[in-house]
């Protein structure tokens, strides 16, 4: 078997002391939270990139809550949101058409801003009577979840309206588990990280799925495909399916070994963490693991055998045969999600069978094996 391509990216892209100024006019010292959104048109600036989003975030040392502004040159401003509206946050979070949420946990509350086509300017809309709201999340409609310190959740409609049986429907499934993080999905499902489950929500609150979990984790990520990024205490990044299939696991090294904050771009398929003042991200390639290849039944005609391999990240996928050096398409750019994959393979005798991967969220992200007879 050979092994063509398989890597790890990780990338520096923000790092303090080549923003000192930046970071000292918005009065922050580290990040310790990050978010993120992708802006929908016509708020979102036409100079953007594809892909980038705005990004928002919480340094809990000085009690101040960011977001970043991307200037026509594409350089970066932080700037902090006014400190006599937001004075103690604890979690931020944003929506598609520029509606942050900031939690206060201490001042129980959730105080509310919309963001305007100049620049990003935020204008404060009004404030969420919660009691002891740790963090926060909008759907793809723009309901918004906050979670609470006793373990429940608070559902507000687009106008902030309470939903109330939504919120005793999720009651009734949870019962008052210990809840370590939640992620609303782009699909609106909602899913919660406990102790020892992680439990799939519909955006009706009804129970999808749920599976055990082995090991402790302290951050929850959900990409675009509903794969699911759990982050451990040793800093290890696991992988599974929405159906509970484990994927891969992806240790993460930083100078010291921690982490302060975590944030999965979903429809990036990217993870940002920071470490001190600095911002990372973690890119992978897809890979094939699991991979077998079983005959079934042989002639001097053909060869039919069970192809059979795990995918760890939504991929366009191609199948090359080898048959006496001459190669066949078997499967050309065929999408598929990440999980178990297996085909019946007939054919006149062949070499070899070359697989290859090419990441749907960004295509320079490639992988390929080739599995020799």
């Amino acid at each position: 078997m050979t092994v063509c391509s398989n890597a790890i990216t990780t990338e520096r892209v923000f790092n303090y002391s080549d923003h000192k100024d930046t970071f000292l006019k918005a009065n922050i010292k580290t990040l310790t939270q990050i978010s993120g959104v992708n802006i929908s048109p016509p708020l979102r600036p036409f100079w953007w990139p594809k892909g980038y989003g705005l990004g928002l975030g919480i340094d809990h040392i000085s009690n101040t809550a960011i977001y970043s502004q991307l200037l026509p040159l594409l350089s970066v401003n932080l700037h902090p949101f006014p400190k006599d509206i937001v004075q103690q946050p604890t979690h931020i979070t944003g929506s598609k058409n520029g509606l942050i949420a900031i939690t206060e946990a201490k001042q129980n509350n959730v105080v509310l801003f919309k963001m305007t086509q100049v620049l990003f300017k935020p204008t404060f809309i009004k404030r969420l009577i919660i009691t002891y709201p740790t963090k926060c999340a909008f759907n793809t409609k723009e309901q918004l979840y906050v979670l609470s310190k006793n373990n429940t959740f608070t559902v507000y409609e687009k106008h902030f309206e309470r939903n109330i049986p939504l919120e005793k429907t999720i009651q009734r499934t949870l019962h008052h588990k210990k809840i370590i993080d939640f992620k609303l999905s782009q699909h609106n499902s909602l899913f919660i990280l406990t102790n020892d489950m992680l439990y799939i929500l519909s955006e009706n609150g009804f129970l999808i799925t749920q599976f055990p979990l082995s090991k402790k984790y302290s951050h929850l990520g959900v990409n675009f495909y509903e794969d699911i990024f759990l982050l451990t205490p040793n800093n290890q990044i696991d992988q599974f399916t929405s159906q509970g299939q484990f994927l891969l696991s992806t240790p993460i090294k930083t100078k010291d070994n921690r982490i302060e904050g975590f944030f999965l771009y979903d429809s990036l398929g990217i993870v940002v963490f920071t470490n001190e003042q600095t911002t990372w991200t973690m890119a992978e390639s897809p890979q094939f693991t699991k991979l077998s290849l079983n005959t079934i039944s042989k002639s001097n005609q053909k060869t039919a055998s069970i192809l059979h391999f795990t995918l760890t990240s939504p991929s366009l996928v191609s199948i090359e045969l080898n048959e006496q050096h001459r190669r066949k398409s078997f499967l050309n750019k065929e999408f598929m999600k990440s999980g178990t994959h297996q085909f019946l393979i007939e054919a006149p005798n062949f070499l070899d069978i070359k697989l290859s991967a090419t990441s749907v969220f960004d295509s320079k992200y490639k992988t390929s094996k080739i599995i020799s007879f």
